[in-house]
C-alpha cells in the first residue's frame, strides 16, 4: 500500500554516478541457484553448508537415496518426473511446473546443467501460528447429542485433514460412539518407517494401524500439543471429561467428520508434499475434503505466488469438494513487515532492524529478509553490519548463482545480499526479489546483536518506487523502521484460492480449577479482533483475510504428551484440556464450518464454499468499526467480511445465533427487524448502541405468530473480579397473553442504561414460516 514520502533526514543524494543498469546479454540456460548450495555446486564432496543442513531448512539425515546423503529442494521445472528420476533423484509431488524432490548430492550439478529447470532452492521453515467459542458460530444450534451420538449437521461423510504438530489419535474427542478412532490414516514427516509409497519418507500410520494401537505417532509437546488442540476445535466430539466430570461443553464444529493429519516437518516441500498427500487420500476413499493449516512464512511477495500458494490454488481449483483453510497469522502488533519508498537518483537509507540480545544456538541462528519491488524498476542494495561492515548489490538478471553477494567469515557473521529478477527461495513472482540472509556459518561469529541498516539507490524509478520487506528470524529480530502494520499476513493466507482466517476475542479471561483468574497479555475486549491478529491485504491489493473466527482464548482438546512432559496451571485446565489463543485456533472453527457445507453438498466448489461463509459472515460494531469511511460495504482487512457465522446459512431467521451478548445484532432506532424464533430455546438479542442516559426509548414487537415476549435488559459486571462474567438484568418486560403485541417505554440512567432487547417465547412455541416485528424509536 502506498504510503507519505520519507522524511528527509532518510534522503540523501548520491556522491558519485550511479550503477547503470547491466547490459542486455543473451541469458544463460541455467537455473536460478539458492546461494546456499553453492559450495556443494562447487565441490559435491564438501560438508553440507550448515545454511542448508540446519534444523528447519532441510532435512537429509533419513532421507538416503543408495547411502548417499540428500537434500530436499523445491525446483520449478519443464522436466518430466521419468526424466528428473532417471538422475537418481526422488520427486514427490510435481504439479504446474513445481517440484519437491529428494536430490542426492553427488547429483545436484547435473541437475543444475539441464536446460528444463528454472530454479533451484533450499526448503524453508514455516512456524506454527471451545466451549464458549463455537456458539458464537451458529453451529451449535445444527445438531443434538444424546449419550454420545450426534444427530444433525456434524460434518458426517467429510475429510478434514491436518498439516500440524500431530495429533493425540487416542483422546476421547477424537473417538466415535463405539470407541473407536475416527483418524483414518496419519503421516509423521519427522521419523522413518513405512513411507507413503509416492513419497518415500517418514511414516505412515494406517486406519488399521491407529485401531489396533500399534501407531508410534505422538503429538509434538515442544509444539504444546497445537495439532491435537487445533483438531478438536475442528471435529473433537467434546467426550472428554473436564474436571467436573462434564462431558460435550467443548465439542467442536464437526463431531461426525473423518479425520487424517500430516505431522509436519515444518517446512514448505513437507507442507506441499502434505497437501497432496491428504487430498489423494480423500479422493481413494471418495469423501470431499477440507484441509487446515495453521502454520506459515513471511518470506514471500505475499501476493498468492508463494510455492504453498500456487499449490493450493491448483489443488482445490482441480476438482469440487476440496478446501483449503489458512490461519491468517499473528503478527498485526509485531513489525515484521517494512515499506520503503525508492527515489530515482537518490539513496533513500532504510528499512533498520535490530538484532536483540539473545542466547546462542549454535547452527540456528539467523534472520532471512525478502524485498519485493517492481519489475520496471532497478535498485542497488546496501546493507551495514553494527560494526560497519559494508554490502552492496546491483539488479542482476543473470541466472545461476549470479546476484549474490556472500560473506561467510564476516566478523558480524555470515552475510548473504542477494537483488535479482528472479526469485531466490522460490516464489512466483515476477517482479524483482531482494534477499538478506545472516546467519553463524562459524559459531565463532554469530549474527551480531545490535542496529543493521539498509539503504536503496534508484537507479531506474517508474512509480512510487514501493519496496516490501518481510522478515523471519529464529532471534525475535524486528524492523525498526518504517515499520508497516498493513501486508502482516503469513504466506500462504494470501493465496487465491485458501479461506484466509483472522481472530477475534471470544474469551479474554477463565478460572482454572483452583478458583485462580487467568488470562493472557493481550486485553482485547470481547468481540474485538485481537491484537496480534494479522491485517491484510495482499501485496498485490486483493481482500484478506476472508474472514474471522474467535481466536482468544479457546478451550479445546489437550494431547496426552503435552499433559506428560509438562503442565502449565493456567493453560491446563484439566487432564483433557487447555486453552490457547491464536488464528491458529481461529482457522480450525472455519474448517469445521467447511465440514458442515460439504456434508450438505458435497459438489461445492472452493470459490463458493469461500462466498458461502463470507455472504453469511456476522456484522456487528466491532467489524463495523473497521470498515473504511465513505465505503457502502463493511469489509476490511481486519475482519474481512465479518465473523463466521452458519445462523444466516442454516435457519430462516438472518438473526439466528443472537443469542448472547457477544452475538446482540444492532438495531438501530427507527428501524424495524424482521425476527424468527425456530426452536424452543431461541432467543434473539438486539443491541441498541445508540440508547443514552436521559433517552426515551419506545419499543414494540409486533405481527406475533405465537405467545413471545419482550424484555429491555441491561448488562452487569462484578466490579469486584478479576475475571468477571457479564450477566443480563430485566429493566422492564412486557409479556401478554397470546399473539397480542408487546411494547414497552423506558429511560435509561446512568446505572440503568437497559440497551439490550431480549425476544423469545413464553410457552416453548416457535415458527421459521412467520416473522416477528420489532422496532425501537429513541427520542
Amino acid at each position: 500500500m502506498s504510503r507519505t514520502s520519507r522524511k528527509s533526514r532518510f534522503v540523501r543524494h548520491l556522491a558519485a554516478a550511479l550503477l547503470l543498469a547491466l547490459p542486455g546479454a543473451a541469458l544463460r540456460a541455467e537455473p536460478h541457484i539458492d546461494p546456499a548450495l553453492a559450495p556443494l555446486l562447487q565441490n559435491p564432496a564438501a560438508p553440507i553448508p550448515a545454511a542448508v543442513s540446519r534444523p528447519g531448512l532441510t532435512r537429509r539425515g533419513d532421507r538416503r537415496i543408495q547411502g548417499e546423503p540428500t537434500l530436499d529442494l523445491f525446483l520449478r521445472t519443464t522436466a518430466s518426473r521419468a526424466s528428473l528420476e532417471a538422475m537418481g533423484l526422488r520427486v514427490r509431488t510435481l504439479r504446474g511446473g513445481r517440484a519437491t524432490a529428494t536430490v542426492p548430492v553427488s547429483a545436484l550439478a547435473a541437475l543444475a546443467a539441464r536446460p528444463d529447470v528454472q530454479l533451484i532452492t533450499v526448503s524453508r521453515p514455516l512456524r506454527p501460528q471451545l466451549d464458549k467459542s463455537v456458539p458464537q458460530t451458529g453451529a451449535t444450534w445444527l445438531r443434538t447429542e444424546s449419550a454420545g451420538s450426534f444427530t444433525g449437521r456434524t460434518g458426517d461423510g467429510v475429510l478434514i485433514g491436518f498439516i500440524d504438530s500431530g495429533i493425540d489419535y487416542d483422546h476421547p474427542d477424537f473417538l466415535d460412539a463405539s470407541g473407536n478412532s475416527r483418524v483414518l490414516a496419519i503421516w509423521d514427516q519427522q521419523t522413518t518407517g513405512t513411507a507413503p509409497a509416492a513419497f518415500g519418507y517418514g511414516n505412515e500410520c494406517t486406519q488399521t494401524d491407529i485401531l489396533a494401537g500399534t501407531c508410534s505417532e505422538v503429538d509434538d509437546a515442544d509444539r504444546e500439543g497445537h495439532g491435537t488442540h487445533v483438531a478438536g476445535i475442528a471435529a473433537g466430539s467434546g467426550a472428554a471429561p473436564d474436571a467436573s466430570g462434564a462431558t460435550y461443553l467443548t465439542t467442536g464444529m464437526a463431531p461426525g467428520a473423518s479425520i487424517a493429519v500430516v505431522k509436519t516437518d515444518f517446512t514448505v516441500n513437507g507442507t506441499i508434499d502434505g497437501l497432496t498427500y491428504l487430498f489423494d487420500l480423500a479422493d481413494s476413499l471418495d469423501l470431499p475434503a477440507v484441509v487446515n493449516i495453521s502454520l506459515g512464512t513471511h518470506l514471500g511477495a505475499h501476493g498468492g505466488t508463494h510455492p504453498i500458494e500456487q499449490e493450493i490454488d491448483a489443488l482445490v481449483g482441480a476438482a469440487p469438494g476440496r478446501a483449503v483453510v489458512v490461519a491468517a497469522g499473528n503478527y498485526a502488533a509485531t513489525p515484521i513487515h517494512a515499506e520503503v519508498h525508492a527515489v530515482a537518483a537518490m539513496s533513500i537509507v532504510a528499512p533498520t532492524f535490530e538484532v536483540p540480545r539473545y542466547t546462542r544456538t549454535s547452527g540456528t541462528d539467523e534472520v532471512e529478509i525478502t524485498g519485493y519491488y517492481p519489475a520496471t524498476d532497478n535498485l542497488t542494495v546496501h546493507l551495514w553490519s553494527p560494526s560497519g561492515l559494508h554490502y552492496e548489490k546491483g539488479l542482476n538478471p543473470f541466472p545461476g548463482l549470479s546476484g549474490c553477494v556472500r560473506d561467510l567469515t564476516g566478523a558480524d557473521g555470515a552475510v548473504t545480499l542477494c537483488n535479482k529478477t528472479s526469485s531466490v527461495i522460490g516464489d512466483g513472482t515476477t517482479d524483482n526479489e531482494i534477499y538478506v540472509h545472516i546467519f553463524d556459518s562459524d559459531p565463532a561469529t554469530p549474527p551480531a546483536q545490535g542496529t543493521w541498516t539498509m539503504a536503496l539507490t534508484g537507479t531506474t524509478v517508474t512509480g512510487s518506487g514501493e519496496v516490501d520487506f518481510w522478515m523471519e528470524s529464529t532471534m525475535d529480530a524486528t524492523f525498526t523502521s518504517d515499520v508497516d502494520t498493513s501486508e502482516t499476513l503469513s504466506q500462504p493466507a494470501t493465496s487465491a484460492a485458501a479461506i484466509a482466517v483472522g481472530a477475534y476475542t471470544s474469551r479474554w479471561c477463565w478460572y482454572a480449577p483452583s478458583g485462580d483468574a487467568y488470562s493472557f497479555d493481550q486485553t482485547d475486549e470481547e468481540g474485538d479482533i485481537t491484537a496480534f491478529s494479522s491485517r491484510g491485504p495482499t501485496r498485490d491489493g486483493r481482500q484478506k483475510p476472508d474472514l474471522a473466527a474467535p481466536g482468544q482464548a479457546i478451550l479445546s482438546s489437550l494431547a496426552a504428551e503435552v499433559l506428560s512432559s509438562v503442565s502449565s496451571a493456567h493453560t491446563t485446565l484439566d487432564d483433557n484440556h487447555q486453552m490457547m489463543a491464536g488464528t491458529s485456533q481461529a482457522a480450525p472453527h472455519v474448517t469445521g464450518a467447511v465440514a458442515l457445507l460439504l456434508e450438505d453438498d458435497p459438489t461445492l466448489s472452493s470459490t463458493t464454499i469461500k462466498s458461502l461463509l463470507q455472504s453469511n459472515a456476522r456484522e456487528d460494531r466491532w467489524t463495523d468499526a473497521y470498515a473504511a469511511p465513505g465505503f457502502l460495504t463493511t469489509t476490511n482487512h481486519t475482519f474481512g467480511a465479518g465473523k463466521l457465522d452458519l445462523g444466516g446459512w442454516a435457519w430462516v431467521d438472518p438473526y439466528e445465533t443472537n443469542d448472547t451478548l457477544a452475538t446482540a445484532r444492532d438495531l438501530l432506532s427507527g428501524a424495524t427487524i424482521a425476527g424468527y424464533i425456530e426452536h424452543t430455546d431461541d432467543v434473539d438479542l438486539f443491541h441498541l448502541g445508540e440508547a443514552n442516559s436521559g433517552d426515551t426509548v419506545d419499543v414494540t414487537l409486533t405481527s406475533l405468530p405465537a405467545d413471545y415476549a419482550l424484555a429491555a435488559q441491561r448488562s452487569w459486571t462484578p466490579s469486584f473480579a478479576f475475571c468477571p462474567e457479564t450477566s443480563l438484568v430485566t429493566t422492564v418486560a412486557s409479556d401478554n397473553t397470546g399473539t397480542a403485541d408487546e411494547s414497552l417505554s423506558y429511560t435509561p440512567s446512568l446505572l440503568t442504561q437497559a440497551r439490550y432487547l431480549r425476544v423469545e417465547s413464553s410457552a416453548g412455541a416457535t415458527s421459521s414460516t412467520d416473522s416477528y416485528s420489532l422496532k425501537a424509536v429513541i427520542t
